[in-house]
């Protein structure tokens, strides 16, 4: 079957949809399930594919197939494979091939405002925000009602099923969404935009000034002292992740193995930039910061690529060598000990699990560094208000202690006379 033509900028869309949803390509069902099925999803026929769902569902907890992970039932559109069969004028014994994946993906995007969009009657919030509801590990572009409660710029439009979060930036989502879109088609940009919403084009890497820079210790030691200047005017996910977007960035360069001893904190540091630059430089972007090309292309890299002469590296000149080396994907020379860990696919081995230990121990700070700041609120507000709770706690004592009385003095009664 020939299927209508994809524009280019709906096939660059498309990419970017598919690479963060599933990056194994299009023979994938949710939870990289793929190699339990008995034959490739992309041999299934059309029909099959939605019979086998509530299965799916079931032995994996969703029925998400496909380059685009195309549901049974979306979230906020039920039977929406039924309705695409019906709308495309499917028979069901299609295969489930790329042409009629690609084919099926252009047709959600008609269906969520692409064409809207594009013609500049619909803005890149609210296209995003169609986006976000059609695939959740896209994040809406400003704070609003979502599925289940409200949500922040960032999170996805399901928070709080707990099975859904964002995978991307909300500041790539805009610089690709901006850059498709013909320039003259930007009528519907000229409505008011809410100010949490930070331009994309030249995002601000700005450290957060006053205690949350300095640490949970030294907010623990300001906690009784006179109120610190107010923090730089930025967005804040939380008194430990400095700028959002730096946060969101610092989490895809640790999973891609280029950031691997700085902290996920949001702090634009030395060791996020370096990280950065080595990303920019293998992916072919040259010099640069968080720049749209790069947050566009950030969840379409690859792992990071490991040079000959880190390839051939012994163990104990690893272990002499930068830190920035002792990643996941170093591999060792084929001599001594390192000869043990050299046939390991994919470089795995004692840097695979040394790397593993570095971020379940990063993550322990994080949790760590997240309780202390809530402590250390608690201990702010008691500092703040202690007068009022000894208070409180006093008139609680009081009317106990006479509570007491009474019931003392109406048992004497009751017992002499």
């Amino acid at each position: 079957m020939t299927y209508p033509a994809i524009p280019a900028p709906a096939r660059r869309l498309l990419g970017f949809i598919g690479h963060t949803e599933a990056p194994r390509g299009y023979d994938t069902i949710y939870g990289n399930n793929q190699s339990k099925l008995p034959k490739p999803l992309t041999s299934m026929t059309f029909d099959e594919v939605v019979a086998a769902g509530p299965s799916w569902t079931k032995a994996y907890g969703s029925s998400a197939a496909g380059f685009y992970q195309f549901m049974r039932n979306t979230l906020d559109a039920p039977r929406t494979l039924e309705d695409i069969k019906g709308e495309m004028g499917l028979s069901g014994r299609e295969r489930f091939d790329p042409a009629l994946q690609d084919a099926m993906g252009f047709h959600l995007l008609e269906r969520r405002g692409y064409s809207r969009f594009m013609a500049g009657r619909l803005s890149v919030t609210a296209f995003g925000l169609n986006l976000a509801k059609e695939w959740a590990s896209f994040p809406v572009l400003r704070a609003c009602k979502g599925q289940h409660r409200k949500v922040e710029r960032g999170q996805s439009y399901y928070a709080g099923d707990g099975q859904n979060h964002a995978l991307v930036t909300p500041e790539a989502i805009e610089a690709l969404l901006t850059e498709i879109r013909p320039a003259g088609a930007s009528q519907a940009e000229a409505a008011p935009v809410p100010a949490a919403v930070a331009p994309v084009e030249a995002p601000q890497l700005v450290q957060p000034a006053g205690p949350p820079a300095a640490g949970f210790l030294g907010r623990l030691r300001s906690l009784f002292g006179r109120s610190q200047p107010a923090a730089a005017a930025v967005p804040v996910a939380s008194p430990t992740k400095g700028d959002p977007t730096v946060y969101r960035v610092q989490e895809r360069l640790r999973q891609l193995n280029y950031y691997r001893v700085g902290r996920l904190d949001g702090v634009d540091s030395i060791e996020f930039r370096d990280a950065v630059a080595a990303a920019r430089k293998d992916n072919g972007l040259g010099d640069g910061g968080l720049d749209s090309a790069f947050l566009t292309g950030l969840y379409s890299f690859g792992q990071r690529p490991v040079s000959a002469s880190r390839g051939a590296m012994k163990l104990p000149e690893a272990i002499r060598y930068r830190p920035e080396v002792m990643a996941p994907n170093v591999t060792v020379g084929a001599t001594g000990l390192a000869g043990l860990f050299a046939s390991v696919a994919g470089g795995a081995g004692v840097f695979d699990k040394a790397g593993a230990t570095v971020d379940r121990f990063n993550g322990y700070l994080d949790t760590a560094d997240a309780w202390a700041t809530k402590g250390a609120s608690v201990a702010a507000f008691v500092g703040a208000h202690w007068p009022w709770l000894v208070g409180a706690l006093c008139a609680v004592l009081v009317w106990k202690a006479i509570v007491g009385l009474a019931d003392g003095i109406a048992k004497i009664r009751a017992a002499v006379f």
